[in-house]
């Protein structure tokens, strides 16, 4: 086994003879090896950089193993460490391995030593990098997250989002945080629920939605509402465009000024328009009646000459307050009271007319002191009425005009400020078209972000996951076997996380599609701890699982959004867990009106850091944390949760948060009626063709991919299969390779480098000798426009990264002649999937025979016992000991087919082969039926 890659191995070992040796060894495979004689002086080497991993002794002159790697830990060098030491202490392995070692080696007595050291070298490589590689791509999807809840929430007004399902159905299916800051909880608890008229929703805006996906156009309108955010009604202008072809955005402006302000002026207008009408009716019928009725009319009048005032109506202090007497017994007293400004006006226009004697009515305005203090203002209407030889008189008729002149003022007022407002409401007209091309703009290049994330991510999987399925094929090794399906499964984990994540549809909506089909929900919840796995070891935790023996084989659920929130939750504990234990609790209530659904209720406990009473609600909220909380330390955009929440309200369920401060959290989820299923509806996820058992009638095939690791992974997949191979690494070799060599059928991939699919394809199906070839696209893309892109350009048919080896050779099988083989496979004795019967067992030996009794006896009773409870707890240690319990009595008393079958088992639980585990472990009562049925044979 060469190392291919050279790789610099640090051993560190005090004994030269062991260290010489070890030395060899990993030189023989291919290694560079440099050697320190204690620990300080592997720590210096350690920190110059250049060393992949390092080989530790535990008892060194200097320090122990456990020291070393603590020193290690403190400097934050993270390098994969391999503990080798004399001693065979299980309890000093188990240790080390919590402290961070990758693997542990005896030294002392280990015949493998030579052959297992460069084989946990290889491997304890492989698996730092490809968990380097996991954080990276984990630290790569948070900033995706971030970045879309960025552009939505840059909207500046109050925005939310609609969406339209196949019935017509309208969801509000999310808000930006200006809107949830004007309206607290008044719009946000209908995310995620069905508007129509019964659902409380505004009408109005229900209305303008519906009008909106009915016509396909931008609709407008207008709203008042009563928010208690601002004590008061506001008033808003609502523009709906429809975006996609099922999503719709909704602006709403506040325009409570404009509204303010439209209002005060038609009420000032109206109060005018009655005032001016009342006064010029009291006038006229005044000047009719003036003779005979002077003293009787409302305003004041005035007799007046130059040497002062001759008559005075009673009415005079009705206006001005003031007696007629002060009028008379003061010289000028009149004139004093005129506003200063007016003064000189006034009364030198009154001589000039008096001296001139002018006819007509001379109108003038002007402001007068009131008793009171106040000014008000008068319009005096004179007349020159005599000439005699006393001098000229005038008549003067005053009236109070203050209402009107205030009005007037009003109006001007009110005149200005609606300029004002239409030179404001201009200037936002401008800027809502800016903002709308702004985030047209943000939408495509977030769309054009979310396909090239959707590429960069998919490619590289399609070759992890496709050469896993490769490798699964190849290796022959049981224990290794185990291990390639454990990367496999958690490869598939991640690839369905990436899916949701890349999704461009339900990001912006801020919810999924729930898909219902028949679920097992032992597997989902059992599926976690060999997840995290890896994580709950590092951190030297205990994870504990209790699932409700009740709970049914089969529900109706959403697997994918399921899976999601468990994964959501478990993983915030894990995080904010350092000591103790994550426990996972699972039970049902039956429905008392509905004895065919459940409550499904499970409740996530951990011994963490805990949450402040004031955080508890806002980590609902998208990207918020609690204070206590780092990105430095704990990581994460705080979307999480938020995710969590709407998808549980999605199930008709409710989540529920108690913590204490340094005491840990308790996360309770329940989801109401849900549906129990028939265990027979679950997928088969065995059902399918064998691709061995194809032969195709030797085509040629043109694989097109810029990246090479994906042209090797197609080769190989299908090598066997009697299939040419020619290869291209773009779209302008695809075309010339098919110009020239005119394959049976042509594999394309669509972003490549020089010419992409879709362009290669046009000319390729523009092409009359080459228009029949079929072409099959082969992209990394995930968008959910990308279906109806690529049948538009005219391919024949599509496949999407990562894709299996069953996948491609279906797809295959649609274009190019073939023959289906018959495989003839071997079939153990018994296997430990749990599909033996009792007939296997035919074949047992008389000594077998003689002591199946005590078997039975040991099988039914002491070992059943302990099967129950490892059964319910489903711990995998007490798993591992149970497969041992039953290997050691198969191995007492010489029954092979036991001992073979305990030994599969025991292999399931060391592997955490959760595909297989749990139904081997529910076989374990029919075996005992089959061995008992023997017996009495």
């Amino acid at each position: 086994m060469q190392n291919t890659t050279k790789h610099t191995i640090l051993i560190i070992e005090d004994e030269p003879l062991v260290a010489r040796m070890e030395s060899r060894i990993l030189e023989s495979a291919g290694y560079y090896v440099e050697v320190a004689i204690n620990g300080a002086d592997g720590l210096n080497r350690i920190e110059r950089g250049g060393i992949h991993l390092v080989v530790l002794d535990y008892n060194l002159p200097d320090m122990l193993g456990r020291d070393v790697i603590a020193a290690l830990n403190d400097k934050m060098l993270q390098l994969p460490v391999i503990m080798v030491t004399a001693q065979g202490d299980e309890q000093l392995a188990t240790e080390m391995l919590k402290s961070g070692v990758m693997d542990y080696l005896p030294k002392a007595g280990n015949p493998d030593f030579v052959r297992m050291l460069p084989l946990m070298v290889k491997n304890s490589i492989e698996r730092f990098a490809f968990l380097q590689n996991e954080r990276k791509l984990q630290k790569q999807i948070r900033q995706s997250e971030n970045t879309f809840r960025q552009i939505f929430e840059a909207i500046p007004d109050p925005a939310l989002l609609f969406k339209q399902d196949t019935n017509n159905k309208i969801f509000l299916t999310g808000i930006n945080q200006t809107c949830s800051n004007l309206a607290e909880n008044t719009i946000t608890r209908f995310i995620g629920r069905e508007l129509n008229e019964s659902s409380k929703f505004m009408p109005e805006i229900i209305k303008i939605v519906h009008s909106v996906f009915d016509t396909n156009h931008t609709q407008h309108g207008e709203i008042q509402l009563n928010l208690s955010v601002n004590d008061g009604e506001q008033w808003f202008t609502l523009d709906c465009v429809k975006f996609k072809e099922n999503h719709a955005l909704l602006i709403m402006r506040d325009v409570t000024l404009q509204m303010q302000a439209k209002i005060t002026l038609e009420q000032a207008r109206d109060k005018l328009e009655s005032r001016v009408a009342e006064r010029t009716a009291k006038l006229e019928e005044s000047e009719k009646r003036l003779t005979t009725l002077i003293q009787n009319v409302p305003d004041a009048i005035l007799y007046q000459t130059g040497d002062g005032i001759e008559y005075l109506s009673l009415n005079i202090e009705k206006v001005l307050g003031y007696s007629r007497n002060e009028f008379f017994e003061k010289p000028k007293f009149f004139e004093n009271l005129i506003h200063p400004d007016n003064r000189n006006h006034i009364v030198g226009n009154q001589e000039i007319w008096l001296k001139e004697g002018a006819q007509g009515i001379h109108k003038t305005e002007f402001r007068i002191r009131h008793k009171d203090g106040r000014y008000i203002w008068l319009s005096d209407r004179m007349s020159i009425i005599s000439n005699g030889s006393n001098g000229d008189k005038h008549l003067g008729v005053m009236i109070d005009v203050t209402e009107r002149k205030q009005a007037e003022e009003a109006l001007i007022q009110a005149k200005h400020e609606t300029e004002e407002t239409n030179r404001f409401l201009e200037q936002e007209t401008l800027r809502a078209n800016e903002m709308a091309l702004q985030a047209e703009t943000a939408n495509a290049a977030k769309s054009e972000f979310l396909a090239n994330m959707s590429h960069e991510i998919r490619t590289p999987m399609n070759a992890i996951l496709g050469f896993t399925e490769i490798l699964e094929s190849k290796i022959k090794n049981e224990e290794y076997k185990e291990y390639i399906a454990s990367i496999s499964s958690s490869g598939q984990a991640l690839l369905r996380i990436i899916n949701d994540i890349l999704d461009l549809s339900k990001i912006e909506a801020g919810k999924l599609e729930l898909d219902y089909t028949a679920v097992n929900p032992h597997f989902i919840f059992r599926e976690i701890e060999q997840i995290f796995f890896w994580k709950i070891r590092d951190k030297g935790l205990d994870f504990v699982l209790e699932i409700d023996r009740a709970m049914p084989k089969a529900l109706l659920m959403d697997e994918i959004r399921l899976r999601q929130i468990i994964f959501n939750l478990v993983g915030n504990a894990l995080k904010f867990t350092d000591k103790g234990y994550v426990r996972l609790s699972v039970r049902k209530e039956v429905t008392p009106m509905d004895k065919s659904t459940i409550d499904l209720i499970f409740s996530i406990d951990d011994t963490g850091i805990g949450i402040a009473k004031e955080d508890q609600k806002c980590i609902f909220e998208a990207f918020r944390q609690q204070d206590k909380q780092t990105s430095t330390k704990f990581g994460g955009t705080g979307l999480g949760l938020a995710i969590t929440k709407r998808l549980v309200e999605m199930m008709g369920g409710e989540i529920k948060v108690e913590s204490e401060i340094g005491k840990g959290s308790s996360f309770k989820v329940i989801l109401k009626n849900v549906a129990v299923a028939s265990s027979i509806e679950i997928a088969d996820d065995t059902a399918g063709i064998n691709p061995d058992s194809i032969k195709f009638d030797n085509p040629t095939i043109l694989v097109v991919d810029d990246y090479k690791g994906n042209r090797f992974l197609v080769i190989e997949y299908l090598k066997s299969l009697n299939i040419s191979f020619i290869e291209a690494a773009d779209g302008k070799e695809a075309v010339e390779a098919a110009e020239t060599y005119k394959p049976d059928l042509i594999l394309m991939d669509l972003k490549m480098p020089v010419m992409d699919g879709y362009e290669a394809t046009r000319i390729i199906k523009a092409n009359n000798k080459l228009k029949d070839i079929p072409v099959i696209s082969l992209t990394a893309s995930a968008m959910k426009n990308e279906e109806e892109k690529i049948t538009s350009v005219g391919f024949d048919g599509y496949l999407w990264k990562p894709v299996s080896r069953e996948e491609i050779v279906t797809e295959l099988m649609k274009f190019l002649p073939h023959s289906i083989e018959e495989i003839m496979e071997a079939n153990s004795n018994i296997s430990a999937s749990g599909n033996g019967n009792g007939m296997l067992f035919e074949d047992i030996s008389d000594e077998v025979m003689a002591n199946l009794p005590v078997i039975l006896n040991t099988l039914e009773n002491d070992i059943m016992n302990e099967w129950e409870r490892v059964r319910k707890s489903f711990i995998l240690d007490e798993i591992e000991d149970l497969a041992v319990r039953i290997k050691e009595l198969g191995e007492k008393y010489n029954f092979d087919e036991l001992t073979n079958w305990a030994e599969g088992f025991y292999n399931q639980a060391k592997s955490f082969n959760m595909d297989k585990l749990p139904g081997t472990l529910e076989y374990f009562p029919k075996l005992t039926e089959n061995i008992a049925r023997c017996l009495e044979k």
